[in-house]
Formats: C-alpha cells, structure tokens, sequence
C-alpha cells in the first residue's frame, strides 16, 4: 500500500468549527476481549468470565476476523464460521452467511446483551476489560473539540466506559444501538435532533468499519477510516485515513489516504 502525501482537507467554514462524530469501539475503545467473553458465553451457552476460558484456536479465529462484526449479533457468524471449518473467512462468505436467517442472529443479540448486563454487576472487573487505544488518546487533553458519539453499542456500557476510559466530559451526545444498529439511521436521526444539515455544516466522521463508511457515502459527511482499530490491515481504503486522532486538534485537520499501487 502506498499512501499520499499530506494535505488539507477542504471546509465549508474556516471559522466555525466541524461537528466532530467517532464510532465507539476501535477507535476509542479496545474492547476485544470483553466482547469475545460475552459472544463465547452466549454462543457455546457457557458463563466463562476470564478470556483464558477461551480455547486457543477458537479465540484466534474470533480476533483475527472480529473486524467483520458491526452489530453484536453478528458475534455469532464469526462462531458459526469457525464451526463449520472454514479456514478463511473473507467478506464474501461472512456476507454469504448474513443472508440466513436473521431471527436466529436478533435472539442471539438479545442473550449477548443479557450476559453482558451480567458480567457488568462486577463493574470493576468488567471495566477492567477495556482500555483506551494509544491513538485516541488525545481525546483527554484539553484542546481536543467536544464529540458525539455513534456507536452499534449499547448506550449504558458507552457511558460507563466514558467514565472510566477519562472522556465523558467531551462526549455531546450518544447514539447508540437504541436508536439503531445502522449508523446511516443513528445520523439521519442526530442530524433532526440537532437541525443539522450536513450540505451547509462540516460533519466529521471516524470509524474503524468500512462497510459502515461505505453506507454513510453520500450524505455529506467528511469520512475517516481509522487503520487502528479491527478492520483488515492490507484492506485499500477509498476514504481518508487517520493513523490516530492528534489531527482533530490541528486547525488544518490533514489526512492521509491510500492508494493501489498496482
């Protein structure tokens, strides 16, 4: 991959400034293994609390293709894959079996909720589970712009986590899996509530997924794709990419992007 040089991205405003949006896990929050404790709990109807319970091959499997997973009950393919024997998950298969049956996945979603609620009742511990990514750390320092947030999560854990990770003073609103697991929904919805209109005010995104950038494609949003968080490393990303979120508070806000070298 080859990447281009340096350059400003161009505003509506250079006065005012940007609405700054981040999705929540894999870019502000590393929470692998809380995730795969609770999707292996639910899967395997097990009630493990210690990512050690977790075999080897099958917690290799989930943390090498869990950049797949948008909603939690998604968790259950990657499981399901494993199960079946397929050695290597690519989009297209993991795409193959979305298409099953969705009331199987939604039940399973419910349960994963449920035991996370669980797990929660010992909040320490569970907080325990998540960190802060090193690339989003910036989020705590003074100069870094108030945020929304826009996330497949559930809106109680995000703050919790907000709370514990050192951030929550900067957060100006969650949109969480209460409002929807489609982010296109949770945006459309952010932008009614606060009378914005993306075309005549700078809305800056950041998210780890793709899939969810490419949905968001077109409604006027300026998209970043976070290299740090579970996305596949080789994957050539059409959007701007952030190495980390130091450039929201540089004024001139400059990316970085990819390109084909073939």
């Amino acid at each position: 991959m080859k990447r281009l040089p340096e350059r400003p991205i161009t505003f509506m405003s250079e006065s005012e400034q940007p609405v700054i949006c981040l999705d929540f896990d894999g870019v502000l929050c590393e929470s692998i293994y809380e995730c795969l404790i609770v999707a292996y709990s639910v899967f395997y109807q097990k009630h493990i609390r210690h990512l050690d319970e977790v075999p080897a091959p099958i917690k290799d499997y989930f943390l090498r293709y869990r950049y797949f997973v948008a909603p939690a009950y998604d968790y259950a393919l990657v499981f399901q894959a494993y199960e079946s024997g397929i050695q290597t998950l690519t989009r297209e298969r993991f795409n193959a079996l979305c298409r099953q049956d969705l009331n199987d996945r939604l039940s399973f979603g419910q349960r994963f909720f449920e035991y996370r609620n669980l797990l929660r009742q010992d909040l320490q511990a569970w907080l325990g589970l998540h960190v802060l990514f090193e690339q989003a750390a910036c989020v705590r320092q003074d100069e870094f712009p108030c945020f929304n947030i826009m996330t497949t999560k559930d809106k109680k854990s995000v703050e919790l986590l907000a709370q514990s990770l050192g951030f929550s003073h900067k957060l100006s609103s969650i949109y969480a899996k209460e409002v929807s697991v489609d982010k296109s929904i949770q945006f459309q919805t952010f932008f009614q509530d606060r009378g914005i209109n993306p075309r005549e005010t700078d809305v800056i995104f950041v998210d780890d997924n793709i899939e969810h950038l490419h949905k968001l494609n077109g409604m006027g949003l300026h998209l970043y794709h976070a290299a740090w968080g579970y996305c596949d490393k080789q994957e050539l990303s059409p959007f701007a990419v952030a190495e980390n979120l130091d450039f929201m508070i540089d004024s001139e806000f400059q990316y970085e992007a990819l390109k084909d070298t073939d």
